[in-house]
């Protein structure tokens, strides 16, 4: 188990690594970004500007330089805000981005499991395929255009929920439905086959022998089998959901992460793009790994060594 852990974090170190030098060459690509951002300065402004963003230099001076600051967690100050440091705007901004992201995985997964609970009770194909043609269909809408039109019906035509910004409860419904909608056909089959599997298994046929209801089956039995495929799923779609966040935010005016990095990419705020980028990785990396650990415990048949 120990190994098990130190292997999966020695690889989850590794991916973040990775992640954050693909962003050190990619902000790196068109030159110094002093002289982007003010095109007017003099040679000893854009020295200066470099100097502070830590593009002077050559490359291995400043990639050595910018691991340095990541092993103590410095990524240098905001642009936009000099008194701050870019972690502690993004971390200002995360608990917006994980109140969307949570709901919205929340929500596909609880609608995913009731419509698999319903098509495996009813046992009606043509429902089956009812359900997969409309959730196929919503996949192949963009996500901003569904957003668009969610706020087009529930907003401008209705009034009966505000479109943009961050309140309470009823400024979530909207951008949480985007996401979701889009995760909910994922957990339905996915949910559906594992049952359809479980249901010719021979442990079910014994208890439906021993005279156990249809129902007590399903729920006590197959169902925790189940859900073991879904947990692996739901570790790799986070992260997916933070990446459909950063348009679904810039959509409805939510102040979070997603929102926070195309501002910073307009305004050249390159320190917080990297402690955005590096913030993101750290957190789907440390989720997958929960999600190795949670499948272990739950089904013994998994030997973590």
């Amino acid at each position: 188990m120990i190994v098990y852990l130190l292997g999966r974090l020695a690889r989850g170190v590794l991916t973040v690594l990775g992640v954050v030098t693909i962003a050190f060459a990619i902000l790196r690509l068109n030159g110094s970004p002093a002289v982007a951002m003010i095109p007017t300065a003099t040679v000893s402004q854009i020295a200066a500007l470099n100097h502070a963003l830590g593009f002077d230099g050559s490359l291995p001076s400043q990639y050595w330089r910018y691991l340095g600051g990541l092993v103590h967690l410095d990524v240098g100050k905001s642009l936009q805000n000099p008194a701050a440091s870019a972690l502690s705007v993004v971390f200002g901004r995360l608990g917006a981005t994980l109140e969307l992201t949570l709901c919205s995985l929340g929500l596909g997964l609880g609608l995913g499991f009731l419509i698999a609970l319903v098509l495996q009770i009813t046992g009606s194909q043509r429902l089956r395929n009812t359900m997969i043609w409309v959730g196929v269909t919503r996949q192949a809408m963009p996500t901003f255009l569904f957003g668009v039109l969610l706020v087009l019906i529930f907003s401008v035509k209705l009034g009966w929920l505000p479109s943009i910004g961050r309140g309470g409860w009823r400024h979530l419904l909207l951008p949480t439905l985007t996401l979701a909608s889009f995760e909910v056909t994922l957990y339905m089959r996915l949910i559906d086959a594992a049952l359809s599997e479980q249901r010719e298994l021979d442990y079910v046929r014994t208890a439906r022998a021993k005279g156990l209801r249809g129902g007590t089956v399903l729920l006590r039995h197959m169902l925790p089998n189940a859900l073991l495929p879904v947990l692996t799923i739901a570790g790799l779609n986070f992260g997916a959901l933070l990446g459909g966040a950063v348009i679904v935010e810039n959509v409805f005016n939510w102040p979070g992460v997603g929102q926070l990095l195309i501002q910073s990419v307009e305004m050249r705020d390159y320190p917080v793009v990297q402690a955005t980028l590096l913030v993101v990785s750290v957190m789907f990396v440390t989720v997958n790994i929960v999600i190795d650990l949670l499948y272990a415990a739950l089904d013994p048949r998994v030997r973590l060594r």
